[in-house]
Formats: C-alpha cells, sequence, structure tokens
C-alpha cells in the first residue's frame, strides 16, 4: 500500500516537470492564463511542502521550543538566529515562516532568470534536478536563506561590481559560513574568465584535470585544509561538512549524464556566447560543470555551487531552444530518469504533503504522526534505514 502511494507521490513531480515543459513548448498569448496558473502551482508544490525534507524537525524545534537566550547568544551564523527570534515574536506557525522564506527564494530564481530568458518553464523544470527540490523541498534553511543574498545580486555580478559582491557576501555569512566559498567562485571572473575563450580541446583537457583530481579524495581534502588555515572562519564548516568520505559517487548516472552534457556545451557553445551577458553566462556554465566534477565526491559539497546550477541551466535552455526536438526531447527524457531515480532513493521527497491547509485551519497535525512518515515510506519501497544528522539547539 505505502509503494504504492510512494509510486503516486512520485509522479506530482514528474507532471510538474512535463507540464512546465509542455507550456514553454507552445508559449503564446493563449497559454497566459495556463503559465499564471502553472506559476501558482510552482510556489505551492514547491513552497509549501510539510513532512518532506530533512532537517525541518531541528528548525521546527528551534523556531518553536528553543529559548531566546539561545538564540540571542549564538557564537557565529548570528543573522539567521536572530530573525527566527524577531519573527517568532509575532508570527508563531514555524511552517508559514518558511513557506515566506522558501517564496522569496523562488521569486529571485525567477527574478534572475528573467534577466537571461522568456524560457522561464523550461528553466524551472530543468532546476528541479540541479537546485529546486534540494533548495526548497528537502530545504536546507539556514543556507537557503543565505542564499537568497546571492541570487539578488544579479544585478551587482551583471554590472561587474565584485567590492559590492563581497560586501553582500559578508553580510550572507552571519546567515550560513559557507555562502562566502559561493561569493568567492562568483567574483573569479576577475582571475579567470579568459577560460572562455579557450578553444575546446584545452576546456577538455581542464575536464579531464577536474575528472583524476576527483577521483582521489586525498587532494581534495589537503586543498579544504588549505582553505582552513588561509581562511580560519571557514575551518570548522570546511572539516566537519566539506571532507570527502568516498568517491562512489563519481560513476552515477547523473556524473555521467554530466559528462554527455559537458558535450553539448561545448559543442553548442555559441548558443550560449550570443545570449545577452553571454560572455558571463558561458563562463558561469563552465565553473558549474567543472565544480560538479570535483565537489560530487564531497558530502554537501555540491552546495557550494548550487547557486551556479541557475547559469548552467539557462546556458542549455539557450542550447536545446535551437536545436532538433530530437536532441531536446534526449535530455529531457534522461532528465526525468535522474529526477525519478533521485525522489526514487531518497526519503526526503516521497511521500509528498503540504502545509497549506494546516497553516490556514491552524490544526496542524501531532508532531509524532509527522516525524517518521517519509522514513517509515522509505523503509518499505527499500528496506533502508534513514540515519539522519542531527544538530545542537544549544551552543
Amino acid at each position: 500500500m505505502n509503494i504504492t502511494r510512494s509510486a503516486k507521490d512520485m509522479w506530482i513531480y514528474i507532471i510538474t516537470f512535463i507540464a512546465c515543459i509542455f507550456v514553454d513548448s507552445f508559449y503564446g498569448q493563449h497559454t497566459f492564463l495556463v503559465r499564471k496558473i502553472l506559476l501558482l502551482w510552482l510556489y505551492i508544490f514547491l513552497c509549501f511542502g510539510y513532512t518532506v525534507g530533512t532537517d525541518w524537525r531541528n528548525y521546527e524545534d528551534l523556531y518553536t521550543i528553543a529559548p531566546d537566550d539561545l538564540l540571542l547568544n549564538r557564537i557565529y551564523e548570528q543573522g539567521f538566529y536572530y530573525i527566527v527570534y524577531i519573527i517568532r515574536q509575532f508570527l508563531t506557525d514555524y511552517w508559514l515562516f518558511v513557506g515566506i522564506l522558501k517564496c522569496i527564494y523562488l521569486y529571485g530564481v525567477i527574478r534572475l532568470v528573467r534577466r537571461f530568458t522568456d524560457k522561464i518553464f523550461w528553466v524551472l523544470a530543468i532546476l528541479m534536478n540541479y537546485n529546486l527540490l534540494f533548495m526548497l523541498v528537502d530545504n536546507p534553511l539556514r543556507f537557503m536563506v543565505a542564499s537568497i543574498f546571492l541570487i539578488f545580486s544579479i544585478d551587482v555580478i551583471l554590472s561587474k561590481k565584485y567590492k559590492k559582491l563581497l560586501l553582500i557576501g559578508v553580510a550572507g555569512t552571519f546567515f550560513h559560513i559557507s555562502i562566502a566559498l559561493c561569493f568567492l567562485v562568483a567574483i573569479s571572473p576577475l582571475a579567470l574568465r579568459q577560460i572562455t575563450k579557450w578553444p575546446n580541446s584545452k576546456l577538455w583537457i581542464l575536464y579531464a584535470f577536474t575528472c583524476v583530481i576527483g577521483a582521489f579524495p586525498s587532494v581534495l581534502n589537503s586543498f579544504g585544509g588549505l582553505i582552513a588555515v588561509y581562511l580560519p572562519f571557514l575551518a570548522n564548516k570546511v572539516e566537519n561538512t566539506y571532507f570527502v568520505e568516498s568517491i562512489s559517487p563519481m560513476f552515477t548516472i547523473g556524473s555521467l549524464i554530466m559528462f554527455f552534457l559537458f558535450f553539448i556545451v561545448l559543442k553548442y557553445k555559441e548558443s550560449i556566447i550570443k545570449a545577452p551577458h553571454g560572455d558571463l553566462l558561458f563562463y558561469y556554465t563552465l565553473i558549474y560543470m567543472y565544480l560538479f566534477r570535483l565537489l560530487i565526491i564531497v558530502p554537501t559539497g555540491f552546495r557550494i555551487n548550487i547557486f551556479f546550477s541557475i547559469f548552467f541551466v539557462i546556458g542549455l535552455v539557450y542550447i536545446i531552444s535551437k536545436r532538433r526536438p530530437l536532441l531536446r526531447l534526449g535530455i529531457f527524457g534522461l532528465l526525468i530518469i535522474t529526477i525519478s531515480k533521485n525522489l526514487w532513493d531518497s526519503y526526503q521527497f516521497i511521500p509528498y504533503t503540504n502545509s497549506i491547509y494546516y497553516i490556514v485551519t491552524q490544526s496542524h497535525l501531532p508532531r509524532s504522526q509527522r516525524e517518521d512518515l517519509n522514513k517509515i515510506y522509505y523503509f518499505q519501497r527499500t528496506g533502508k534505514q534513514v540515519e539522519e544528522r542531527k544538530f545542537e539547539i544549544r551552543n
């Protein structure tokens, strides 16, 4: 019974993906109402998940039961805890609080995408695989809030005001310290943008190099050690979160698909370069694909790269929108396969439940009923137990 429920709930994600592809494939005035309804659905669906996700149990406790003095006396990432302290004084419902924050993030993503293309729904559909399911459904809340600073900095990035971008990055570290690494990568065009002018042969050699480096965890751990030495404020985060434990993810379906997409990006790179702000778009696309190879074996290390997935997907959409339908269908089909596998193999996403009814009626399900719902379904369909990481509310 629960396996059947899991399969049905998986189709909610897949149908949403297909609907986004369908709407942008037949763009026109007659689709205006349909587009508005689909956009509303995306906010409802992605931003108001209930029992889905990983860390909501910890954050709900933080929001509802943590004493004020523990929120006001944090030794790092104080900005997030101050926000929690202020907002919960007049908004007692944690699920409304987190839903609003998710809506702000999704709005920021859509705002960024519109700077480059009108194929909004194609981009959002593909981003479900590379960004949105993790950020909004799984929802690493502190990191998502810190990422809002980066996403809303798109105008600063496009105008190349990198000093201002660094200042915004400093503000973001008060919500999640590792966002500093994302901002450092965001300003890297100052030194590395010339790689966009390299011939494909050199870009392939660099890609092969990242694959080789990624096959030796000790190299990445040594690099992480250097970050901890020269950027001591990141030391704790690097040592506890971004050290390599295994190279098993190197040979997954997702990594093989990325290898294929790298070939597609280089073959049709002119479609990206000729786009508005095409040089920056191509640069961030390359950065995403190189970092994907390096960080795929680092537990949660992909977070450093997740902002740049937006540019990678925009670049990919520029390519497939100008190519034969067969290539387009092939890429969409591969993405459906990877999304389906990710949904089935993870406990965070199914069964899907939504919080809006419980927010409106203020009749939330008992914590005991919500706590292990997705874990139980996951065990029944895979036979595997979930070992969930806990973080302490106290300092």
